[in-house]
């Protein structure tokens, strides 16, 4: 066995020669691809490998032939991984990194606690506190463990999944990160909150477009705003986009929540900043005692996120009847062009009609009597 030394660096890149067991097994670099059938062009030939360091033993076995390598270092295009010592299987194609990975390809850096590269598929996996950095996207992502897919450039980070982005905080069960269209994939007990907690995103899976900073939901969506006080409002629909700042889009059977007060309808676009959503599509307000319905619905919300006005234009009607039982069984509407309701904890405390106003009223049957 060669003492260890700088003359005895070497590369370890491919089949070893059996019959010196005192010098590093050479391995010959990737050839090219055979040429087409279409014709005699050659395809691209594969990034070059290499792998360096102080080889220590080189040993045959039922795993066919392995080196053990002290401050092993692997260059596989632009892809590098380094690690304090390792191993590698030369009939397998497979290092196996240990005593604290390091790894990068482009700006983007990671580190774990020991790994695995897979020569032949190009594939990276990593395990133990895996934590990855992409300045160019201000994406940090941390987890259990992670598979890089070089080829398909997809990275998976699998168990207690955590990212970072600008002011927003994501967990998840797990988590695809697809550098080539830029998105991350959450799935399985998803959140997305911003920094100061005010609002989160909720669901079974998250789509969180890197270029657009928007974030959208397709299964189990809630969206969730916090106020000072700790009361919470929470809109729901089939799916939710939220963007920046907390602004939000639902669509498909769209529910906004606070209190007793609930309001519906097909679409809805939440404005954070200006305490305000749209709803569209058949929308109503319902509370304890009546439902507000009309062509269009915009909700005020307070400083706390608690509904504090629903304003309908077009087609504005209430329908009240009250539930108390001194008043079971009344029932009075008011029309017009529009109406707005005021709330006072959950409960409607006034309603001003605005063009066109009607009303009717068929009294409890108590009162009738």
């Amino acid at each position: 066995e060669p003492a260890p030394g700088a003359a005895d660096s070497a590369a370890v890149a491919a089949q070893a020669d059996s019959a010196s067991s005192a010098a590093v097994p050479a391995v010959p670099p990737p050839t090219a691809a055979p040429p087409t059938a279409a014709g005699p062009e050659e395809l691209e030939p594969p990034d070059p490998w290499e792998m360096t360091g102080y080889p220590l033993i080189s040993t045959t076995g039922p795993q066919g032939q392995v080196i053990a390598i002290t401050n092993p270092v692997i260059t596989h295009g632009a892809l590098t991984i380094t690690a304090p010592s390792g191993r590698y299987l030369v009939d397998a194609g497979r290092a196996e990194l240990e005593g604290g990975v390091a790894f990068a390809e482009g700006e983007t850096r990671g580190k774990s606690a020991r790994a695995t590269y897979l020569r032949g598929e190009e594939i990276l996996i990593a395990e133990g506190d895996v934590e990855v950095d992409s300045p160019p996207d201000s994406l940090k992502l941390w987890s259990d463990r992670a598979r890089y897919d070089r080829l398909g450039r997809a990275l998976t980070m699998v168990g207690n999944a955590r990212g970072r982005r600008g002011d927003r905080r994501m967990t998840a069960d797990e988590a695809l990160w697809r550098r080539e269209t830029e998105e991350v994939v959450l799935t399985g007990d998803v959140h997305v909150s911003e920094e100061d907690g005010a609002s989160q995103l909720t669901g079974e899976r998250i789509v969180y477009d890197l270029r657009t900073d928007r974030a959208w939901v397709t299964e189990v969506p809630t969206l969730t705003l916090t106020g000072s006080d700790g009361e919470v409002t929470r809109i729901t629909g089939d799916r939710l986009w939220v963007a920046p700042g907390g602004d939000a889009e639902a669509s498909g059977n769209v529910r906004v929540l606070r209190g007793g007060v609930t309001a519906e309808s097909d679409s809805a676009s939440y404005r954070r900043r200006e305490r305000r959503a749209l709803l569209l599509g058949a929308p109503r307000v319902i509370e304890r005692d009546g439902t507000l319905t009309g062509d269009t619905l915009i909700l005020h919300f307070d400083a706390q996120e608690a509904i504090d006005r629903a304003e309908v234009h077009g087609n504005a009607a209430v329908r009240h009847a009250p539930l108390d039982s001194l008043k079971a069984g009344e029932v009075s509407t008011v029309r017009g062009d529009s109406l707005t309701m005021y709330f006072a904890e959950g409960v409607t405390e006034r309603v001003i009609t605005v063009g066109g106003a009607s009303s009717s009223y068929a009294p409890s049957a108590a009162d009738a009597a």
